[in-house]
């Protein structure tokens, strides 16, 4: 906790666990590729990578310190 060196408790380092909401467009693509539909990988590839962005910058908005995305995890500092 910072601030517990001085025997005062200022903040508490904040995270989540679980499912972020996905763009429609993105699920409908997931949904296509799972069902094995064909689909262009390159453009699901860069919507994945546009949808991580945005919700790590939205995890950093809200005050998040260690933001995640369903593979990794980084303190709110690490460039995004």
């Amino acid at each position: 906790m910072e601030g517990a060196e001085e025997g005062e408790m200022t903040r508490i380092r904040t995270t989540h666990v679980g499912s972020l909401p996905r763009p429609h467009d993105l699920l409908d693509q997931m949904k296509a590729r799972l069902a094995g539909q064909p689909y262009d990988r390159e453009r699901y590839d860069s919507r994945v990578r546009r949808a991580v962005r945005r919700v790590r910058a939205r995890q950093v908005d809200c005050g998040i310190d260690i933001v995640a995305t369903a593979s990794s995890r980084s303190r709110a500092s690490s460039p995004t």
